[in-house]
């Protein structure tokens, strides 16, 4: 990361000491002594939002806190701050900013706020700091159409970007932090200039342009009654009919790496406002041509559910340990691939599911008039076979199923 040494100066004078209340000197007296001398304040401000990230990526393990923007902005300053300050540490020292594993045991759930006054006060400062990555994009003083979104290869207007930060402007309009935001937005726009200027591509836009998937595809979804739906920016006409609201409800945020408009090999598990046993999970269900595709959805509860633009006759669930599970066909209309059909577990196999071990893989297929059984593939390039981990599935149904903070705890 590029940092200026006027943001150098104020990021470590707003956060090293007011945010965290993190330095050298309150690191464990073993990783002082072999701590390397003269760390310039420039790497000990990277480190306290190094610190401040970590913290907020555990505790959002256990505790649905951050939005889709907000969520990436922690997961990219993350890895990019810890390779830029690792070799500027010792080994003991990273092990004390890293502290993710402290925001997972401080929040094995949601904590209330009244309760818990210093956990809220580290989350408020990652709020601070993702809402002022998201908001930065719309503060360079270069023109952003010359910088497409890294790993994205999307370039979006200085007439776009406003729209990412429409809600952390209202947040902090009235906020005592005001100028602690609008300070650290105009900071780290001069950074994503910066990178724009060094590699042409900006990997901090990411934050911005993921407020903007989300913002668009929950719009875009609220408009499925209209014939035509109109989109605010580019990102939402990238998205065209590819509305994941459409099928899931409203949505908070997703598991995983920055994937922008596009669809997402594997599992694609998604936090969602709606409680109850909701899909939050899918798997992409495809085959070459014209064969069935669609998508497979899991429950918080474990329902498995298949919603394919195919009409097949019937679908299974072929486990490692040589089980067969059988899905029962709710619908079924029109012609092979100009079709299409729906299949759900029964009761029965959901429990059996649950009481396999981890280690046991899943694979889906699907029979078409009699014929042999047909593996799906994922989706992508390579087209692989699908196969599902019980552990992996668990794990993100975990994650997925997180409580959100009351309502007035959020701010």
């Amino acid at each position: 990361m590029v940092v200026t040494r006027k943001a150098a100066r104020k990021l470590a004078e707003m956060l090293l000491v007011s945010m965290t209340g993190l330095s050298l000197a309150s690191l464990p007296a073993a990783s002082q002594t072999s701590a390397r001398p003269d760390v310039p304040q420039q790497v000990k401000a990277m480190a306290a939002m190094y610190a401040v990230t970590d913290y907020a990526l555990g505790a959002n393990e256990r505790c649905d806190l951050f939005t889709l923007g907000e969520y990436r902005a922690m997961r990219v300053l993350n890895s990019t701050l810890k390779a830029d300050i690792t070799g500027r540490f010792t080994t003991q020292q990273m092990d004390a900013l890293g502290q993710a594993k402290q925001g997972r045991q401080e929040w094995t759930s949601c904590l209330a706020r009244a309760n818990a006054p210093q956990a809220w006060a580290r989350i408020d400062n990652a709020l601070l700091l993702a809402r002022a990555l998201i908001t930065a994009p719309s503060r360079m003083t270069g023109d952003p159409k010359t910088c497409p979104v890294a790993d994205q290869g999307l370039a979006l207007g200085k007439y776009d970007w406003p729209y990412a930060a429409t809600v952390p402007m209202k947040t902090y309009a009235s906020s005592p932090r005001k100028a602690e935001f609008e300070g650290l937005a105009k900071d780290l726009a001069a950074m994503i200039d910066a990178e724009c200027a060094k590699t042409g591509k900006s990997v901090l836009m990411q934050a911005g342009f993921e407020a903007l998937v989300h913002s668009e595809d929950i719009q875009l979804s609220l408009q499925r009654t209209k014939t035509n739906r109109t989109a605010l920016t580019p990102v939402g006409r990238a998205i065209g009919s590819n509305v994941i609201g459409d099928e899931i409800g409203i949505w908070r945020s997703r598991l995983g790496g920055f994937i922008g408009t596009r669809g997402s090999a594997g599992l694609n598990v998604y936090r969602i406002v709606a409680r109850g046993d909701e899909d939050v999970l899918f798997l992409n269900l495809t085959r070459p041509a014209l064969q069935p595709q669609g998508r497979m959805f899991v429950s918080r509860q474990g329902r498995w559910t298949a919603r394919l633009k195919s009409n097949v006759d019937a679908m299974q669930l072929q486990l490692s340990d040589g089980t067969r599970i059988d899905l029962a066909k709710l619908s079924g209309q029109g012609e092979g691939a100009f079709g299409q059909s729906e299949f759900v577990t029964p009761p029965a196999a959901i429990a059996l599911l649950a009481r396999k071990p981890g280690t046991v893989d899943v694979m889906l297929a699907y029979r078409v008039k009699g014929g042999d059984w047909t593996p799906f593939q994922d989706f992508g390039l390579q087209r692989p076979l699908h196969r599902l981990s019980l552990a992996t599935l668990r794990e993100a149904l975990a994650w997925a199923s997180a409580p959100m903070p009351l309502r007035e705890d959020i701010r």
